[in-house]
C-alpha cells in the first residue's frame, strides 16, 4: 500500500508478461485508477496481463472512502489503520490469489501546463537538476522551502517534483504561489505536483544530477540512468543507500544529513539550508577533475545496468531462472495433487 513497493512489483509483472507468462495484477480501486492506463497499454501491445480490483475495507478500521495508499495519509495512526485494512483484505484472498501492488500510470499533473519533455529538449546536455523525495517524504515544510530556495539560488535549470497530498505538500504549494517562487524561476524551473514519469525524465540527456531521498527504487533508477546523485536520506535504509552511492560507487554528493526524520514525529530530523543545496549542486556539476570523474563513473554504471537487462545479461538470465522455477514448482504441485486425489 506504499508507492515505493508498487513500482518494482508492476515492473516485475510487465517483465514476466513480456516473456509470455500470464500475469494478474490485483489491487484496490483507487490504486487501479492510477495504473489502468499502463496496464491497458501493455495489453494493447500483446502482453498477457490483466487487472483485478478488490474493494478495500478501509471503513472497517476508520479510514475515509478512497484512502488506499500511504501517500494519502496524514499521520502514523492512519498508516497503522491502512495496513490493518490491507491485512484484512489479504487474509480474505491469499488462499486463492497472490496479492500484487501497482505502479501508477505515466500521467502527471504539472503545477505548470508546459510540456516537461519540450522543456528538457531545450536544455543543454547534463545541465538540469531533477529533485524528487519520494511519495511519503518525511521532510518538514521549512526544509522543503529551503530545498526550493537552494534550487533557485543555484541558477541551474531544474525539475522539482512534489509528491503526496498532505499538510506539508499543501504548505509548499501555497508558498510557491504566494512567495513568487514560480515567477522568479520561470523559464528555468518546472514544478510537477503529483506523479511524474521519473525513469523517462532521468533517461533524458539534459539531466545532469538527481537530488534524491535515496529510496532504493530511486537509487537504482538513478544509477541505471547513469546520472550522478545528490543524497538527502530520510529514514531507514536510505542512509545505507547513501553510503553505497557516495562512498562505494563514488557517484554522489552528500548533503550532510546524518539524523533520520520519522513520519509523524515533528521533533526528529534535521535542519536544511538553501546554501547547502546550492553548494551540493555546484559540487555535483563541477567541471574539475573530481566532477568529471564522478560523471564518468555514473555513466559506466548506467551502461552496466543496461547490459544486465539485455538478452543474455545477468538480470535477463535471472528472470529466465525465475520463470523456469515457477513452471517446475507448478508442475510438482499438480503431480502432488493428482497423487492425493
Amino acid at each position: 500500500m506504499a508507492q515505493g513497493h508498487l513500482i518494482p512489483m508492476i515492473d516485475i509483472g510487465l517483465l514476466l508478461a513480456q516473456r509470455n507468462v500470464i500475469v494478474t495484477i490485483v489491487t484496490t480501486p483507487h490504486n487501479a485508477e492510477r495504473v489502468q492506463y499502463t496496464i491497458a497499454r501493455a495489453i494493447e501491445s500483446g502482453c498477457p496481463i490483466r487487472l483485478v480490483q478488490l474493494q478495500f475495507p478501509g471503513k472497517e478500521v476508520g479510514l475515509q472512502d478512497g484512502v488506499e495508499n500511504v501517500d494519502m495519509l496524514y499521520s502514523t495512526n492512519d498508516i497503522i489503520k491502512l495496513f490493518t485494512a490491507a491485512n484484512k483484505m489479504e487474509e480474505a484472498t491469499c488462499a486463492s490469489i497472490i496479492l500484487t501492488k501497482l505502479l501508477p500510470s505515466f500521467r502527471f499533473q504539472g503545477y505548470r501546463s508546459m510540456d516537461f519533455v519540450a522543456s528538457l529538449d531545450s536544455q543543454e546536455p547534463n545541465s538540469v537538476i531533477y529533485a524528487c523525495l519520494g511519495s511519503i517524504s518525511t521532510i518538514k515544510f521549512p526544509e522543503l522551502k529551503e530545498l526550493g530556495l537552494g534550487l533557485e539560488a543555484s541558477n541551474k535549470p531544474f525539475i522539482w517534483v512534489l509528491r503526496g497530498k498532505n499538510a506539508t505538500s499543501n504548505q509548499v504549494e501555497k508558498w510557491i504561489k504566494e512567495d513568487g517562487f514560480e515567477e522568479r524561476t520561470k523559464g528555468r524551473g518546472l514544478i510537477i505536483v503529483g506523479w511524474a514519469p521519473q525513469v523517462l525524465i532521468l533517461s533524458h540527456s539534459a539531466i545532469g544530477g538527481f537530488l534524491t531521498h535515496c529510496g532504493w527504487n530511486s537509487t537504482i533508477e538513478g544509477i541505471s540512468a547513469g546520472v550522478p546523485l545528490i543524497t538527502l536520506p530520510l529514514p531507514g535504509d536510505q542512509f545505507c543507500n547513501q553510503k553505497l552511492v557516495v562512498q562505494i560507487l563514488k557517484i554522489g554528493v552528500n548533503l550532510g544529513i546524518e539524523k533520520p526524520t520519522m513520519f509523524g514525529d515533528e521533533e526528529s530530523g534535521f535542519i536544511l539550508k538553501k546554501e547547502e543545496v546550492k553548494n551540493a549542486i555546484y559540487q555535483l556539476i563541477d567541471e574539475g577533475n573530481e566532477g568529471i570523474e564522478r560523471r564518468k563513473r555514473a555513466k559506466v554504471f548506467g551502461e552496466k545496468a543496461k547490459k544486465a537487462i539485455e538478452v543474455g545479461g545477468s538480470s535477463y538470465l535471472n528472470t529466465t531462472l525465475l520463470i523456469e522455477d515457477i513452471i517446475q514448482q507448478s508442475s510438482k504441485m499438480c503431480l502432488d495433487l493428482t497423487s492425493v486425489t
